[in-house]
């Protein structure tokens, strides 16, 4: 059809115009190149986006042996927390993929910003659990227990040194440590539990209306503006940190 369309405008312009034998082969010539080209152009777009979502349907930043290597580290270091959070972000992904495979169509531009922001936004807590980790990590040898006896102890003596003195000083500073720490990691399980109430609230309002072509609900644009926000926040969070 594209053939026998581009063949009709040049017979035309051969009789109207009368062309040299020069200017017909060379617009014979940009005619066959339109029409290798036509596909390309035809195609480009929804070949361009299938090719993101496939990218974004891999997640590369996080394998599955980083994933494992979380959940040990959590379960080693007795996150009780920590283990149910990385359990119930996957599922909020998943649940959130499920519903827009069925609310919309893979290859529409809505599709792949709705699961774009929200692999961004389940990767940003996967970081967040990796640094919680690293966070335990670093304040597990502090014995709370132990610092609080043994200042108990020293503040019972009769008197005091440089030497008890030094010592108070160095428990308090391990307190204070692990206390600014413990806090580190209470921030970080909140910014996570604010990232499932959006995912939740995106999977909601999308299974709860119906969508037409490349187009949300209002409820489901106000849910999508919440996830982009917790995105953006993110990164710039990976920036300054």
């Amino acid at each position: 059809m594209a053939l026998l369309t581009i063949i009709a405008i040049e017979w035309a312009i051969f009789d109207w115009f009368d062309p040299s034998m020069l200017m017909q082969l060379a617009a014979l010539g940009l005619g066959l190149v339109l029409l290798l080209v036509w596909p390309v152009l035809f195609f480009r777009s929804k070949t361009f986006l299938q090719l993101d979502i496939q990218a974004l349907n891999q997640v590369k930043p996080k394998t599955l042996e980083a994933l494992a290597l979380l959940e040990s580290d959590l379960k080693n270091l007795g996150s009780t927390q920590g283990l149910q959070q990385l359990a119930m972000l996957q599922q909020k992904l998943d649940s959130l993929t499920e519903v827009l495979n069925h609310r919309l169509s893979a290859g529409e531009m809505t599709y792949g910003r709705y699961l774009g922001t929200a692999e961004q936004v389940y990767l940003a807590a996967i970081d967040n659990l990796m640094d919680i980790s690293v966070v335990l990590k670093s304040v597990s040898t502090i014995n709370s227990d132990y610092i609080a006896n043994r200042l108990e102890e020293l503040g019972n003596l009769a008197e005091t040194s440089d030497e008890t003195e030094r010592e108070v000083e160095s428990l308090e500073k391990r307190l204070s440590l692990l206390s600014q720490q413990t806090k580190r990691v209470a921030e970080l399980f909140s910014q996570n539990e604010s990232a499932m109430t959006a995912l939740d609230n995106t999977a909601t309002a999308l299974a709860d209306t119906k969508t037409g072509k490349g187009e949300a609900s209002m409820d489901a644009e106000a849910a999508m503006v919440e996830l982009e926000i917790l995105a953006n926040r993110a990164s710039k969070y990976s920036i300054t940190n």
